[in-house]
């Protein structure tokens, strides 16, 4: 009986470490994905997909941004069993999430979209990849997306707008693209170009490459007291 116990215990705390990592159901959303590219015509494959997809910038960046044996930290995570080959296989899932844009109802997808770049920050791989098919659903369906930003709250689709927006560098098409939306909602949505605009302006030419780990500085002094700073 203590035995068993001991088992159950072990496998419910097993669980919750794991889902710490992958916040998702990653056996799902491979398998979705498999099944999806044998048959791309089929509208529960299509579903099945869709909802196995990430659907917050949580839940995208925890699947799809573990660096795996990249940098020492993550090795560690290697010799504990976790699967970290996701980041090889977030190219293939953006671009077949990308193609579903004409697949899925407008605003459903929109939705899931707005959601995913909510508080989201740029960088290479997988969210310059999310990055550049919101950016398409904007060049295609403007009136959609406009219409479903317009029901979050202004914090929220500023948060939107920075992660659009963010760039190494200024780009030529970013610029032509917020003056082009400003003309075609400025008059009958002038509060979300406002957004959109503060958005563009604290956005364009902020994001620096930094290292992995400006996003986990405890792992810079592992092993030693972390400094504490004080005015």
């Amino acid at each position: 009986m203590i035995r068993r116990l001991i088992f159950f215990i072990f496998v419910i705390n097993s669980s919750i470490a794991f889902s710490q990592y992958f916040p998702i159901d990653t056996v799902r959303l491979n398998t979705a994905y498999r099944e999806l590219k044998k048959n791309p015509g089929s509208l529960e494959r299509q579903k099945d997909f869709f909802h196995a997809f990430p659907s917050t910038w949580m839940e995208f960046v925890m699947t799809y941004q573990f660096m795996g044996s990249t940098y020492p930290y993550f090795k560690d995570r290697d010799s504990r069993g976790y699967d970290l080959g996701m980041l090889k296989l977030c190219g293939a899932h953006i671009d077949a999430f990308g193609k579903m844009i004409p697949l899925m109802p407008d605003t459903v997808y929109c939705d899931k979209l707005i959601n995913l770049c909510i508080s989201g920050k740029w960088d290479a791989d997988a969210p310059s990849g999310l990055q550049r098919i919101v950016r398409e659903f904007m060049s295609q369906k403007p009136q959609v997306m406009f219409k479903q930003l317009s029901k979050q709250t202004r914090g929220f689709q500023l948060r939107f707008w920075q992660f659009y927006w963010s760039s190494l560098h200024l780009v030529e098409s970013n610029v032509a693209q917020c003056k082009q939306l400003k003309t075609m909602f400025g008059r009958s949505m002038p509060d979300q170009v406002k957004i959109m605009e503060i958005g563009f302006e604290f956005a364009t030419e902020e994001f620096e490459l930094h290292s992995p780990y400006d996003d986990y500085p405890h792992l810079r002094f592992k092993g030693k007291d972390y400094p504490l700073y004080f005015d």
